[in-house]
C-alpha cells in the first residue's frame, strides 16, 4: 500500500507540474500491439531529452512508476528502461485488464531553457479474445436444433443467415460452405458490442432456396488468431445445419420417349421423381386407360398393367423411382402419350412420356434451308473479298485515287487538245494556256473512269483524221494570205483609213509561223486589231 502510494504520489506531481511545463512529444515503439493472452509484449517510449521521470498508466487507470529494477504484480510487470532517453515496460502474461489503452508519460529539463518538459506517449494494446461461441441465425431468430427448413412453394424472398461470432476481440474473418462449396454471396459486415471491451462480429448473406440443396449441410467457419489448437482440433470454430427443403415434385424438361421396346414382349417404364417429402400418391393414365388410371401398387382390369409403389432411389439421395410393368407390347402402343401423376404433401406434377419400338432413330441431319444459306453467305464473302482487292488494285469504288499526277494531266490535256489547240498570241503570256488545260486533281468514280476509256479511244481515231485534214487547212491559210499581201499592194498609200481584220490566233505558233498541221476551229475566237497603213 505504501508503494502504491508513492505512486500515486509521484503521478500528482507530474500532473501538477506539467500545468506549467513545456510539453512535447514521444515517439512509442508500436501505436498498435495485438497479442494473445499470456503472451508478453514491449511497451517502449523514446524520448528527445534526457528522462528525469517516467511513468505508465493502463486502460484502467493505474500507474506504474518505471526505474530501474522496478516490478509491480509479482513481477507480470517490470522495468525496460535500457538508456536515459527511454522508457519501457514489459508485461509478461497479458491479460483482459491489460486490453486498452496505455499512457506513458516522462519529465525531462529542456537543455536550452533549462525548464521542465513534460510528454506523453499512446500505445493501444488489444489483447485477442477467441470467441465464447459460434451461432447460425435466420432472420435475426438463433437457428434451433440440426436443420434449417424452407418451403420452396411458400418462399418469394431470399432469407438472411448471419453467422454470429460472440464476445470476441479483434474481427475475426468467416468461411461459408454449402457440403463442400465456398458460397459466392454478396456478405455484410456489421458489430455489437459485447461486454468487457468484447464485441460480437456478424455476417450475413441472402440465401435463395434452391431444391438441390436439400440434405446438404450449411456451414460457417470463424478464423480467429486466438484459437488454440485443442479449440480447432474439437471444431469450436465451426458451426453447421442441414437444410432441408420442402417442395412438389419436380416438374419435368421435355416429354420422355423410351427406345429400344420390342413387339410382343413385357417391358417395365421407370421414371425419377425429385421431391420431398417422399410422393404419397401416383396414378398412370395410359393412352388406351384415360379414364382408368393404374394406381401405385395397383393393376388395372385388363391386367395389361402393373403399378409398384414408388420407392427412394438407392443411387440419387432426394429422388424416387416410379415402376410401370407392361405385360406384353404392342404396335399400339408405339408413339402413343402417356402420363404419370405425382402427389405429395407440396404439390402435384404430371410427367409426360411416349413408348417406341426398335431402336432410337440417329439424330436428323441439318436441313437443306441451313446448308444453301450458309453456302450462300460463304459465297457472298468470297465475291466481296475478291470486288475489294479488284478495287483496290484498280484504285476503283471505295478505293478511288488518282493512281499519278502524270496520268491525270495526260487524259485532261488530250481533252483540251480536242477543244481548243495550243496555239498562243503574242498578246497573251506564256502561261496562259497551261492555267486554261491544268486538271484538277478529284478522284473519279468508277462510271468516270469508264467513259474516260471510251474517250481515249475515240481520241485515237481522231488523231489520224486531224493528219489527213493538215495539208488541206494549210493551204487554205497561204491561199488566204496572198490575197490580203496583193489588197495591201493595190491601196492608196496615202489613206489612213483603219481597216479591221480577222485573226486567227490559231494559225500562228509562238515564233510567227504558220504550223505544220491542221488546227482544229471548234473553240475560236475573233479578235480585232488596228492596221494603219504605211
Amino acid at each position: 500500500m505504501a508503494n502504491r502510494s508513492l505512486v500515486v504520489a509521484i503521478l500528482m506531481a507530474l500532473t501538477v507540474s506539467g500545468v506549467f511545463a513545456e510539453a512535447f512529444e514521444l515517439t512509442p515503439n508500436l501505436f498498435l500491439v495485438t497479442a494473445k493472452e499470456g503472451e508478453e509484449v514491449e511497451l517502449v517510449c523514446k524520448s528527445p531529452s534526457p528522462a528525469k521521470r517516467c511513468l505508465f498508466m493502463n486502460p484502467i487507470g493505474e500507474p506504474y512508476s518505471v526505474y530501474a529494477g522496478a516490478r509491480y504484480e509479482s513481477g507480470r510487470i517490470t522495468d525496460l528502461t535500457v538508456d536515459e532517453l527511454t522508457c519501457a515496460i514489459e508485461i509478461k502474461g497479458l491479460r483482459n485488464v491489460d486490453n486498452g489503452q496505455w499512457v506513458c508519460t516522462v519529465s525531462a529539463i529542456d537543455p536550452d531553457s533549462g525548464d521542465s518538459i513534460t510528454g506523453n506517449g499512446y500505445i493501444n494494446v488489444t489483447v485477442a479474445i477467441p470467441p465464447e461461441e459460434v451461432l447460425l441465425r435466420m432472420d435475426g431468430n438463433e437457428v434451433q436444433g440440426n436443420s434449417l427448413t424452407f418451403r420452396l412453394s411458400e418462399t418469394e424472398e431470399p432469407a438472411e443467415i448471419e453467422c454470429v461470432a460472440l464476445q470476441t476481440r479483434p474481427k475475426p474473418s468467416f468461411k461459408w460452405f454449402i457440403d463442400s462449396n465456398p458460397i459466392n454471396a454478396e456478405f455484410v459486415d456489421t458489430q455489437e458490442e459485447g461486454g468487457d471491451g468484447k464485441v460480437n462480429y456478424i455476417q450475413t448473406f441472402k440465401y435463395f432456396p434452391n431444391a438441390e440443396h436439400n440434405g446438404q449441410s450449411l456451414r460457417c467457419e470463424v478464423d480467429h488468431m486466438a484459437y488454440s489448437e485443442a479449440q480447432l482440433e474439437n471444431e469450436e470454430n465451426i458451426v453447421e445445419t442441414q437444410l432441408d427443403l420442402f417442395y412438389k415434385p419436380r416438374d419435368q424438361v421435355k416429354e420422355q420417349v423410351f427406345y429400344g421396346l420390342k413387339e410382343g414382349e413385357p417391358h417395365t417404364v421407370t421414371i425419377n421423381v425429385q421431391a420431398n417429402p417422399q410422393p404419397t400418391e401416383g396414378t398412370w393414365f395410359m393412352y388406351d386407360s384415360e379414364d382408368n388410371g393404374v394406381v401405385f401398387g395397383a393393376q388395372s382390369l385388363d391386367q395389361k398393367y402393373t403399378a409398384e409403389f414408388i420407392a427412394a432411389s438407392e443411387s440419387n439421395p432426394g429422388e424416387y423411382e416410379a415402376k410401370l410393368h407392361i405385360e406384353t407390347l404392342t404396335p399400339e402402343m408405339a408413339g402413343k402419350s402417356n402420363k404419370l401423376v405425382v402427389q405429395n404433401t407440396e404439390g402435384t406434377t404430371e410427367y409426360h412420356f411416349k413408348l417406341e419400338l426398335g431402336e432410337k432413330p440417329p439424330a436428323e441431319p441439318m436441313g437443306s434451308g441451313p446448308v444453301v444459306g450458309i453456302i450462300v453467305v460463304v459465297i457472298i464473302l468470297l465475291l466481296i473479298v475478291v470486288i475489294l482487292i479488284v478495287a483496290r488494285s484498280k484504285g476503283i469504288l471505295c478505293f478511288a485515287r488518282m493512281n499519278s499526277k502524270t496520268d491525270v494531266e495526260t487524259g485532261a490535256q488530250d481533252d483540251v487538245n480536242e477543244q481548243s489547240p495550243r496555239t498562243e498570241s503574242t498578246d497573251q503570256p506564256d502561261n496562259a494556256d497551261e492555267d486554261e488545260t491544268e486538271p484538277k486533281t478529284t478522284k473519279l468514280s468508277f462510271g468516270a473512269r469508264l467513259t474516260s476509256l471510251f474517250s481515249s479511244v475515240q481520241k485515237t481515231i481522231a488523231k489520224k483524221t486531224k493528219k489527213e485534214q493538215t495539208t488541206e487547212s494549210q493551204a487554205q491559210l497561204q491561199e488566204s494570205d496572198e490575197k490580203k499581201d496583193g489588197e495591201k499592194e493595190d491601196e492608196d498609200p496615202d489613206n489612213k483609213e483603219i481597216i479591221y481584220s480577222d485573226l486567227d490566233q490559231s494559225a500562228l505558233s509562238k515564233n510567227g509561223s504558220r504550223p505544220p498541221s491542221s488546227v482544229s476551229i471548234t473553240n475560236d475566237r475573233t479578235e480585232y486589231a488596228e492596221i494603219k497603213r504605211s
